[in-house]
Order: structure tokens, then C-alpha cells, then sequence
């Protein structure tokens, strides 16, 4: 039974049916009325009628699942009793509401209450709250990693996940991060989380207020947290080396709204610390524990603590529309049409505690257009830093991607992605790989072939079977990429040939119209590798709530922690 997984994973939502009750009123457009009254009403993911013969299975959901408390809910809704009913914001309480990870379908609807007045009523139904992920060994100890947690904590909006993974030769190790995104009554994020890994570890803490929507007009983030870690670095012709690296980060900043909603400039400023530490001795971290590596080509990083004053500049022009069939299977996708873009100048001063005087500069730029059925979304970012003493631009890096949807039927979306990956000059260790979970090649997660730059194309034609016993969506989806790697200035980097792989990908959501799609990758390498096996059968999920662009981590990992207008806004 030696590498066989087994995953449980519950959570999701069935295709909501919007229960009318005829004491509440007609349904009538929101043209300025009076709001008299504004009711909750939140439901369990998967409705009644569907579990009829399943008593087991809803005596379960009632038991393990809580409802979404009205509180929760009503924070994200931006009208209030007593205000006028505008239609912009109404339809805004519903994006809101999806875009939480525990909400998976919203409506706000007006229902006339007579002499110029209606009531609201905001009906929500859930996520399922309870996951669990199990790994299994043959050999002791026999449960090799255990994870679970809730992502609605007595339905507060409140996450709480914890893990064990077996360490083997190296320390177990243990997690615990929680996360809420609500607090009396208003959007105020607040997030712990803390971990021990085989080697080294990490904390954060973080708060603030999203830049939610362009209704609102500040936003502020303050966050402190400290990785030690050992990152990787993969070797042609010999087993990965790593090299210890503490980076130490903390930043607070606020940013202003100036335009009306729709089409807005984004001002603030701010302070963050980044502070990056390596090792000198790099580690061979084998099966028996770690041993010194004798290697000299990774003698190349100091220390760096920058301390910075930032400011932050944004322009952002976007409207929403809903579909469906992109990133999901059956449930909601809201996505921005418009383009939205950042820039931040950042200045390390000595007088602050820097270790040199700096300049860095970063921007993110997203662009989507479109409709239900044919979108093109291109994202972007970037950074350069030039120290005062050499004039000589570094840490440049950056993440290009664009991602089209066809939607060739109902039942099939036809779905390609290009991405462009790289660095150089980088003070902070930097290695990109073939194998990367998000920038990569499909089937070639233990590849050596690694450098600086990486181009990877992706084509999949996603096909909906339909439902599971009206519990779970399915679908199919056969694919195939393409990618290639240069050099750069990285260490044990090459010029590699294109790497092709194929396969194709079981997708599931459950139930079926949530907003988590679950996939299981049979994949084949076409590309000879000489040590990636030719056969590769993975698992993964993603969050199609919030259509979120998705930084490859091995990049990632050696960016600049100064504030981003990315990360104050919602997507």
C-alpha cells in the first residue's frame, strides 16, 4: 500500500434553488426604495430535497455543518435599512458574499413591501465547512501526513485548520493557522498561522481591511511573520541540494479611494521590513537526515535587512460579470472586465536600519475582457531593486501570464494558458524548476531540469459529464503542455529542449455546483527526462471563488515582501 493516497475532502454546494415564500413579498427591481427591513436567510450546502434518500448523509450535514450566521452575512451586504435600494450596490452584496470562501451562492433580492418601501432579503448558501486530508505508508509510522479543520467555525467566518505530517529521520511536523473575515459585524481580516517543518519553520500574523470593492474608501493591511526554511535547488546530475535561508518580513500601509466607483485611482503609503538571511553551508537532505554538501556554486548570497518607506500608486477601472464553466464546473464565477494595475516606489534608507540605501520598484497589472462565454484575462508582475552603491539593477523578476476560455457548448470549455517566468541578479536564492506546481509541466514534478526563466503553455478541453446521483458534478478534461527553461544567471541552470506532456484529468466538485474543483491527473511524458518517471498520477484542488491570479511558488519564495496594491484588493 506504499504510496497510495487517500483523500476526504467535504465541502462544496449543490445548485441553489431559490425558495420563494409568499408571505415575503414580490419580487420588484431595485429603483430607489425605501429598505424597511433586511432579512437573512443562509442554507446548507446540499438541500434537502437531494438527500431525501440519503438520511444518513443529512443527518451528518446537520450535525457537522453550521450555518453562516445573518451577522456574517449582513457585513458584506453594502446597503442598510433606512438607506435607498440602488441597484449598483445590491448587485456589488452579492459579488461580495460569493467571493467568500465560505459562501457559495448569493442572492439579494427587493421584495416590494408596500408605500414606497421593500425589504431585502439576502439568501446565502454554504460551502461545507469540515475537510480532512489523509496519507497512508505501508511501513510505520502508518499515517504519514493527517490534516483537517473547518473553513466556517460555528458558521462566525472563521477558519481553523491544524496538520501532522511524519517527519521520518527529521522532526514530525505540526500546523495550526486560523483566519476571520469578519469581526463585529464589519470585514476586518485577521489571520494566525504558525507551523514546525522537518527542518526550520514559520509564523505570521496578519490584519486589515481589504479594498473589498470600489465602494469603499480606505483600505489598510499590517502583517509580521518569519519563514525558516531550506529551500531546494535542483542538480542535473545529482540529487537536489538546499540551502538555508530566514527571511523575516513586516509591513503596514494604508491606501485611499479618489474617483467614483468604476473608475478610481488608488493612493497610499507605508513601511515594511525584509529581511533575508542564508546560509553558507549548503545540506543534501537524504532519506538518513542531512548531510553537508561540498558544492561552492551557491557561495554567492549575504545578508540583506532593508527597512523602507513605500508608496503605493493604483488605478483601477473594472465591472464584474457571472458565468460559469471556466474555473468550475457548475458554480458562480465572478469576473472583472476592465484592467486594474499597481506600482509601488519603495526607498531603504540607512537612517532606518537598512543594510544599504535602495530603490525598488514593483507593479502588478491585471486585464480581462469578454463575456459569459469567451474571456481573455492577462496578468502581471514585476520587480527590479537598484542599491545605492552600485547603481546596477537586481532581484529582477517577474510573472507574465495570459489565459483564454471558449466556452465550444454547454458542456465543454476549451482552455489555454501561456505563462512567462524569470529572474536574475537576485540576492535572495533563486531557482525556478520544470516541475513547479502552478508554472510547470504537468508530469515532470521531479524533474532536474531548472534555470531562470520558464515558458510553459498549457491547452486542456474541459468536458462536463453531469451529475452523480445529484451529489457531485463530473468531468473530463484531456490536456497537453509544453515547456521550456534558459539558464539565466541560476544556479545548476541550463538551456533545456521544449518538455511535452499529456494526459488527461478526471475533475469532480462535491456538490456539484461548488466552487472547488477537485482533479486527478493521469499524466504521460512525452519528453525523455532520464529521472521524472514517464507515468505520474496527481492530485489537486483550487478555489474558483474568486478567479484569483496564482504566483508560481518557487518565484514567489524570493520576492521582495514590500506592499503591493495586490494586496489590498479583492481579486
Amino acid at each position: 500500500m506504499r504510496g497510495i493516497r487517500h483523500l476526504v475532502l467535504l465541502t462544496g454546494v449543490a445548485a441553489p434553488v431559490w425558495a420563494q415564500d409568499a408571505n415575503r413579498g414580490t419580487p420588484v427591481a431595485c429603483v430607489g426604495q425605501v429598505i424597511r427591513r433586511i432579512d437573512v436567510r443562509p442554507s446548507y450546502p446540499i438541500p434537502g430535497g437531494e438527500l431525501d434518500k440519503v438520511e444518513w448523509l443529512q443527518r451528518f450535514q446537520q450535525k457537522a455543518h453550521a450555518l453562516t450566521r445573518p451577522e456574517v452575512a449582513r457585513a458584506f451586504v453594502l446597503l442598510r435599512e433606512g438607506d435607498r435600494c440602488d441597484e449598483r450596490r445590491r448587485a456589488e452584496s452579492e459579488r461580495l458574499l460569493r467571493a467568500q470562501p465560505y459562501i457559495a451562492q448569493a442572492r439579494v433580492q427587493p421584495l416590494d413591501a408596500g408605500n414606497g418601501q421593500v425589504d431585502l432579503d439576502v439568501s446565502v448558501v454554504d460551502e461545507f465547512a469540515i475537510g480532512a486530508d489523509l496519507a497512508l505508508n505501508s511501513a510505520s509510522p502508518y499515517v504519514r501526513r493527517f490534516s483537517t479543520g473547518s473553513s466556517n467555525l460555528d458558521g462566525r467566518g472563521v477558519s481553523l485548520a491544524g496538520g501532522f505530517g511524519s517527519g521520518g529521520a527529521y522532526r514530525d511536523e505540526y500546523t495550526l493557522r486560523s483566519s476571520s473575515y469578519v469581526m463585529n459585524g464589519e470585514p476586518l481580516f485577521v489571520s494566525a498561522a504558525a507551523s514546525r517543518r522537518r527542518m526550520g519553520g514559520d509564523w505570521g500574523v496578519e490584519a486589515g481591511v481589504p479594498f473589498l470593492t470600489d465602494f469603499q474608501r480606505v483600505a489598510w493591511r499590517a502583517s509580521v511573520g518569519q519563514t525558516d526554511s531550506y529551500l531546494p535547488f535542483a542538480r542535473p546530475d545529482t540529487d537536489a541540494v538546499s540551502l538555508g535561508v530566514r527571511r523575516v518580513n513586516a509591513e503596514i500601509g494604508v491606501v485611499t479611494r479618489f474617483g467614483p466607483p468604476g473608475s478610481l485611482v488608488l493612493l497610499g503609503g507605508g513601511f515594511s521590513r525584509d529581511l533575508a538571511e542564508t546560509s553558507t553551508q549548503p545540506l543534501a537532505l537524504r532519506g538518513m537526515g542531512p548531510v553537508p554538501d561540498t558544492t561552492t556554486v551557491l557561495n554567492r548570497y549575504q545578508r540583506l535587512d532593508q527597512r523602507r518607506l513605500d508608496l503605493l500608486f493604483g488605478l483601477r477601472h473594472l465591472s464584474f460579470t457571472r458565468t460559469s464553466g471556466f474555473e468550475v464546473l457548475e458554480g458562480t464565477e465572478d469576473v472583472g472586465l476592465g484592467f486594474q494595475t499597481g506600482f509601488v516606489l519603495s526607498r531603504g534608507l540607512p537612517e532606518l536600519g537598512s543594510t544599504e540605501g535602495d530603490i525598488l520598484l514593483s507593479s502588478d497589472f491585471y486585464f480581462g475582457q469578454g463575456d459569459a462565454f469567451h474571456f481573455l484575462r492577462v496578468d502581471g508582475r514585476a520587480q527590479a531593486r537598484r542599491p545605492d552603491d552600485t547603481g546596477v539593477w537586481d532581484s529582477v523578476l517577474w510573472d507574465f501570464s495570459v489565459r483564454g476560455y471558449w466556452r465550444l457548448g454547454l458542456a465543454r470549455t476549451l482552455v489555454a494558458s501561456g505563462i512567462w517566468t524569470g529572474g536574475y541578479r537576485s540576492p535572495v536564492p533563486l531557482q525556478l524548476t520544470l516541475g513547479d506546481e502552478i508554472g510547470g509541466v504537468r508530469g515532470f514534478t521531479n524533474s532536474r531540469q531548472a534555470g531562470g526563466e520558464r515558458i510553459t503553455f498549457r491547452l486542456e478541453d474541459r468536458w462536463y459529464l453531469g451529475r452523480v446521483f445529484g451529489l457531485a458534478a463530473a468531468g473530463i478534461a484531456p490536456f497537453v503542455d509544453v515547456g521550456y527553461m534558459g539558464k539565466r544567471d541560476a544556479p545548476f541552470g541550463a538551456d533545456t529542449k521544449p518538455a511535452v506532456a499529456i494526459g488527461i484529468s478526471l475533475l469532480g466538485a462535491i456538490p456539484p455546483a461548488s466552487r472547488r474543483l477537485w482533479r486527478l491527473d493521469l499524466t504521460y511524458r512525452v519528453t525523455q527526462d532520464g529521472f521524472a518517471p514517464l507515468w505520474m498520477i496527481g492530485s489537486s484542488s483550487r478555489d474558483g471563488s474568486r478567479f484569483a491570479f496564482q504566483e508560481p511558488p518557487d518565484l514567489e519564495r524570493s520576492r521582495a515582501r514590500a506592499v503591493s496594491p495586490a494586496r489590498y484588493s479583492w481579486p
